[in-house]
């Protein structure tokens, strides 16, 4: 059975511009954080990975809204979000 990977998502988004920066952390199940998660935005080729402490930030296009998180031996999930005005 695979893990699952849950997140603590916090999201930061700039208003009036062409992109967002999203940042947020990833954590197991015991609220540990997740390292070497990548992350990445569905149907674009911006990608990043979250450091030792499970934090991540990337850059997100307007007109995506799903963001792709993958690691080997864990579920991938995707999420879609809106900004945060």
């Amino acid at each position: 059975m695979k893990n699952v990977l849950f997140f603590l998502l916090i999201f930061c988004a700039n208003v009036g511009f062409a992109q967002k920066n999203v940042t947020g952390i990833i954590t197991d199940k015991s609220g540990k954080p997740v390292s070497d998660v990548r992350v990445s935005v569905k149907n674009a080729n911006n990608q990043t990975f979250t450091d030792n402490d499970g934090k991540y930030s990337i850059i997100v296009p307007e007109g995506y809204k799903t963001l792709e998180f993958s690691k080997k031996g864990f579920a991938c999930r995707k999420l879609k979000f809106q900004a945060i005005l």
